[in-house]
């Protein structure tokens, strides 16, 4: 029989390492706090955050679960975060996976400060990892390589195979392989021979998320095996990617459950600590300071033209289209909030839920001038990687094609913004106090600006996208949301123009 692999003494010995951080972390006035999004409806996902709030009380660290109901609007959870992201005190967020359908898991996660991202899933931390930078990379594939260095396995030199590539497991741990220096093979649904791969290699990692997928007659007795598979079962037991009869046929293997689960749950906390390091530890201030110079809603108006006029790079064409979009919503927000009382009383309701909803899309925006500055940042460190061999062209390449996506989705948001934010106004025409409908179409005339600012930003950084679907579908959602602000812009100003113009006469 097999080496079996379990993660509880790994698990007890970073638990209490951890612990003793999260305490002087606390005696220097920290304490330690990391936040959950939960949007309910899925159970596996409220199982997890409970065994995470449970880890957390064993730790003494603070946790919060912050629960949605399951029709939860985006920008709902979009200003949470953006809440913790500006607070101090919280320093670690997470968000439990999957989310219902109609919010955009790339565009949530993407949200939250790289530095507070406990799970390793905003696009910075993924750039650092695919470019061979610093940064918080995803708890299991760390917890996958923790556990086979604490069984006394070696991965330089050895050759690595990974089944499944997907975002949480495979994908990251092959780039995490790849810095130990070992030779990877990933294998996929669509990889013929499955079996011809896996006993070819010295190390498995099976992440597919198939039962038993891996079978005692596809390994070889040298083999070592860490099972990162999670599968419920019709009794509700757990079980991994491979069938447990499997331990004996080969050299080692971790159990499901009692492997590297465990393992995970505490790489998640060192993943917290890590984060409060570069929040708060040697060098932590002057990164405050240069996202302050670059924070356009950070800045006093004089500040933020003088620093747009500047030959710096940034605050660029993304921050002053974010805030063009901002004053557009607040002009709106302002009409909604006079044209209220006994005059308007058929059109009140709407009118107070327009203001909510505008002054929301005035507060998104200063997340997306942020957001523009991060990725035009990141933009610039991934054209500085080498590229003197095959293998370090071929990174920048990587690096430069997962920021220039980011650098697009940024704009391809605040368009989203323009969209609301002049349907809205759209709404609005008929019913606002004609006291303020040169404010509305003001309103209109800067969200539609702001659209085709961040429409220009995404024609430039497409080219740079390698993946051509990715390419051809963030051009037509541009191109269509484009063509509903126009119209949606020029129905707004026909009505304000001929009302101003009848006041004339």
């Amino acid at each position: 029989m097999g080496l079996r692999m379990k993660g509880k003494e790994l698990a007890d010995t970073l638990a209490a390492d951890i612990a003793g951080q999260a305490k002087e972390w606390t005696a220097k006035g920290h304490e330690p706090r990391i936040v959950t999004v939960l949007v309910k409806g899925d159970p596996a996902s409220a199982y997890y955050a409970e065994a995470k709030r449970k880890a957390a009380e064993r730790l003494a660290i603070r946790f919060e679960l912050h629960a949605f109901e399951p029709d939860v609007q985006e920008s709902a959870l979009l200003r949470t975060i953006a809440q913790w992201n500006a607070d101090g005190t919280v320093h670690g967020i997470m968000v439990e996976l999957p989310l219902p359908p109609h919010l955009d898991t790339a565009r949530v996660t993407a949200a939250i400060d790289p530095r507070k991202d406990a799970d390793g899933v905003t696009p910075a931390n993924k750039l650092a990892l695919y470019s061979g930078a610093d940064g918080i990379f995803p708890a299991t594939p760390l917890a996958c390589i923790r556990l086979l260095k604490h069984y006394g396995y070696e991965l330089a030199g050895k050759h690595a195979v990974i089944v499944g590539r997907g975002e949480t497991v495979g994908r990251p741990l092959a780039q995490l392989l790849l810095r130990e220096q070992a030779t990877v093979t990933v294998c996929h649904s669509r990889t013929p021979d499955l079996a011809r791969h896996i006993r070819q290699a010295d190390i498995l990692f099976a992440a597919a998320g198939r039962r038993a997928l891996v079978t005692p007659e596809m390994t070889h007795s040298g083999l070592v095996i860490v099972d990162a598979g999670i599968n419920e079962g019709e009794d509700g037991r757990i079980a991994g990617d491979t069938a447990p009869e499997t331990m004996d046929a080969v050299a080692a293997m971790s159990p499901v459950p009692g492997g590297v689960g465990a393992v995970t749950t505490m790489m998640l906390f060192h993943n917290l600590l890590r984060g409060m390091v570069l929040q708060l530890g040697p060098g932590a201030s002057e990164t405050v300071r240069i996202e302050h110079e670059e924070r356009p809603f950070a800045q006093s108006l004089r500040e933020f033209v003088t620093a747009a006029a500047s030959s710096a790079p940034t605050p660029g064409g993304g921050g002053v289209a974010a805030v063009a979009c901002a004053l557009g919503a607040a002009m709106g927000a302002m009409t909604a909030k006079l044209s209220v009382g006994p005059k308007f009383r058929e059109w009140e309701a709407r009118m107070e839920q327009a203001a909510r909803r505008l002054d929301a899309i005035a507060a998104d925006c200063e997340r997306i001038a942020a957001g523009d500055a991060d990725s035009f940042r990141e933009y610039m460190k991934a054209l500085k990687w080498p590229n003197g061999s095959p293998e370090e062209k071929e990174r920048r390449k990587q690096a430069i094609a997962a920021a220039a996506t980011r650098a697009t989705e940024v704009p391809l948001e605040l368009i989203s913004l323009c969209d609301d934010t002049l349907q809205w106004i759209d709404e609005m025409k008929e019913g606002a106090n004609p006291n303020v409908l040169s404010d509305l179409g003001i309103g209109a005339v800067l969200a539609e600006a702001a659209a085709q600012s961040a429409w220009l930003t995404v024609q430039i950084n497409l080219p740079a996208i390698r993946h051509v679907q990715m390419r051809q579908r963030f051009a037509a959602e541009a191109e269509e949301r484009m063509s509903l602000i126009c119209e949606r812009k020029k129905a707004v100003q026909a009505m304000v123009h001929g009302r101003l113009e009848g006041n004339m006469d």
